[in-house]
């Protein structure tokens, strides 16, 4: 009696077996991907060789085996293997700061100079700092760039401040780079001449002094 009931019982579990084997080739089950929980994923998976391998839940390359047409209902459930994102590297501040001052840098570098440029004393006539032994009748002054003669003033000044040019400072012919001023009769001495300048191009104010000295 025994004997029989043992036999019936292995008949039963191999029609068991059968039976599972069947439906899943029937197809009435799907593989779902990113269900299962961790060490309990199906079979060999494209990161684990051996079913029960998986190291995390719901790992998108992980599946298990569900009834057919019940995958895309779970969460996060899905019929194909997804594509596990890249990891997006933390950028070095240090790094990113040294690239903007490159950037920043590089950029000045291909400024136009004229963006900088203002009007400065290029040369004078009596020179600046220089002697002569002839009085001059007008002083003269070339600047690095044109300017406007309507705001930008010429004086000459003796040792007692005594000013000696004669009338306002005006453009040289064909050279809005230059101002000229008429002067009073100078006799022997060192005199002081301050400038003013308005550049033409941004409008930016310079100004600046030197000495000359008339020596017969």
């Amino acid at each position: 009696m025994r004997t029989t009931t043992l036999v019936l019982s292995a008949l039963a579990a191999a029609l068991s077996m059968s039976m599972a084997e069947g439906v899943q080739a029937a197809g009435e089950v799907e593989k779902c991907y990113g269900i299962a929980k961790a060490g309990k994923n199906d079979c060999q998976t494209a990161t684990h060789s051996c079913a029960g391998t998986s190291t995390k839940d719901a790992d998108a390359s992980s599946w298990i085996a569900v009834p057919a047409g019940t995958c895309e209902k779970i969460v996060g459930g899905s019929l194909k293997p997804k594509a596990a994102r890249p990891r997006r590297l933390m950028k070095d501040p240090i790094m990113s700061i040294r690239s903007f001052a490159v950037t920043v840098a590089a950029g000045l570098m291909l400024w136009p100079a004229s963006a900088f440029a203002h009007a400065e004393l290029a040369s004078a006539n009596p020179p600046a700092n220089g002697t002569v032994q002839v009085a001059p009748k007008e002083i003269s002054i070339t600047f690095s760039e044109a300017v406007e003669a309507k705001f930008s003033t010429i004086e000459v000044l003796d040792n007692k401040n005594q000013r000696l040019e004669e009338g306002k400072a005006q453009p040289a012919p064909n050279d809005p780079k230059t101002l000229r001023v008429m002067l009073k009769p100078l006799p022997a001495g060192t005199y002081k001449v301050i400038w003013h300048a308005v550049s033409s191009d941004d409008s930016h104010k310079t100004k600046g002094s030197y000495e000359f000295t008339v020596k017969p």
